[in-house]
């Protein structure tokens, strides 16, 4: 049983108690102080109080003695509660002194266990430092106004937080821009609504930003303001300009190459024709193979603006899949396909099937197995298939017996055959406008590939495939 007092009737308490002496020694304490230190009676008896409450290396509870002159006054510490088997826990002391009929200096000590309170502390201490790290350390500009659009707190990224802490947008920006992003404050207190991905500009500094405000509660569901987000968007709205720059330009190209060269090519296909009809010389043939050279020219033009223009959607692709349906268009029966391992990426399906049916037609076509290099002006003096999607344009290296392998990589896929392959000198050339080693190709075939790729992001390569052929790999395009 614990020891008694009978003056103070320590036994009441809920938390527990120690009341020591002059020198510290506990003299006496209550059952939640035997319980919660885990020593017995005989070990509490005449223990130093410090040993419980603030360790052996602290003195801190009896020193406490001296500041307590008034009984009515007494002295609330943070301690360290010891138990007998070495745990360590926060405790909240409050010390009284006593007097006893010697009005020797005496002391007890009321310990409530803190471990809670510590905790919320912590917990509450990691989140201040979590919100001073997301408003100091995001490259954005991050912010929240109360129910008058007034900035409480905002980071340092675009202005300096003590030119905008308690004012509004109209205070701080220009009119022309502050208007509108104050009126958004304001729609977003007054209904709940949130705004979400709204394109800015200010003219001022000519930069764009991508913003998006959400109502800020309080702990009652009540509106206390907002919270909102800004990022500056300039580089990709510049870079959306050059697209559609640049889709502008190729469309107008088109426009000139399917007609202001598609007229004159017709008409003069229609005067062959009528002389063909008159005469018979042995010159005609030559005549309609440049033309049908033209046109198949022509048609790859078309096709290289078309497939040169930005990707707008895209969706997810099997690799296995279509290389099986690409393979149907290349109508070589003694060619092979091989599908080494599947995946999926995300692409636009037709321009995806375009690339891997002219790899596949550069693989299988045009079998000779001693390539000879022309120039873009060479390739002009030769005949045509007039095959505006590039089945004319195969670099001669594949055979009707190749293989044609697919297969993923670690960022992307390859298409490869066992041909005789190009020599490393040649292989720079492969994707030049006008490069091919065929007498009926226009050379536009693989550029045509290549742009498709440039136009999903990725990036191609070339070198010797594994058996000795070429190997196209295609490279970021997140294959999973």
């Amino acid at each position: 049983m614990s020891r008694r007092s009978a003056r103070i009737p320590i036994d009441c308490f809920d938390d527990p108690v120690f009341v020591f002496d002059e020198r510290g020694r506990i003299r006496e304490w209550n059952r939640s102080a035997l319980e919660a230190s885990g020593y017995s009676e005989t070990e509490l008896e005449s223990m130093p109080v410090d040993r419980i409450l603030g360790g052996a290396e602290t003195s801190t509870v009896v020193d406490t003695i001296e500041q307590c002159s008034d009984p009515t006054d007494p002295v609330r510490l943070e301690s360290t509660f010891v138990t007998a088997d070495g745990e360590r826990r926060p405790f909240d002391c409050t010390v009284t002194g006593l007097a006893d009929d010697s009005d020797a200096r005496a002391g007890m000590v009321v310990a409530r266990d803190a471990s809670e309170r510590t905790e919320l502390e912590d917990q509450l201490r990691e989140t201040r430092h979590f919100i001073d790290q997301l408003f100091h350390r995001v490259p954005t500009a991050l912010y929240v106004k109360d129910t008058d659009a007034r900035h409480v707190r905002m980071s340092d990224y675009d202005i300096a937080p003590s030119d905008a802490i308690g004012r509004t947008d109209l205070e701080i920006y220009d009119r022309e821009l502050a208007e509108e992003t104050y009126a958004d404050d304001m729609q977003v207190i007054r209904t709940g609504e949130p705004i979400l991905n709204k394109e800015e500009y200010n003219p001022t500094d000519q930069e764009w930003t991508l913003t998006s405000k959400v109502p800020w509660y309080d702990e009652d569901g009540e509106i206390n303001g907002l919270i909102g987000v800004s990022r500056l968007i300039t580089e990709k709205k510049e870079y959306e300009r050059a697209i559609e720059r640049q889709n502008e330009r190729l469309d107008n190209f088109a426009s000139i190459v399917s007609h202001d060269l598609r007229n004159p090519l017709n008409a003069a296909v229609g005067y062959l024709e009528l002389v063909a009809n008159d005469c018979d010389s042995e010159h005609l043939p030559q005549v309609e193979r440049s033309l049908e050279r033209m046109d198949a020219l022509i048609e790859d033009l078309l096709e290289l603006a078309r497939q040169g223009r930005s990707i707008d959607e895209r969706t997810t692709v099997s690799l296995a899949s279509i290389a099986d349906d690409c393979w149907d268009s290349v109508r070589a029966s003694s060619a092979s396909l091989r599908v080494d391992s599947d995946g999926t990426l995300e692409a636009d399906p037709e321009r995806l099937k375009q690339v891997f049916e002219n790899l596949f037609r550069n693989a299988v076509e045009h079998g000779s197995t001693s390539p000879r290099s022309q120039t873009p002006e060479d390739a002009v003096e030769h005949g045509s298939t007039s095959d505006a999607d590039g089945s004319a344009d195969a670099i001669e290296h594949g055979g009707a017996d190749v293989t044609v392998t697919v297969g993923r990589t670690a960022d992307g896929f390859y298409v490869e055959d066992d041909g005789p392959g190009v020599p490393p000198g040649d292989r720079d050339q492969l994707f030049d406008h006008g490069y091919t080693t065929s007498d009926d190709g226009t050379g536009f075939g693989l550029t045509i590939v290549e742009e498709i790729v440039d136009a999903h992001g990725w990036e191609i390569d070339v070198c010797e495939g594994s058996d000795g052929g070429l190997r196209f790999e295609i490279v970021g395009t997140g294959t999973e």
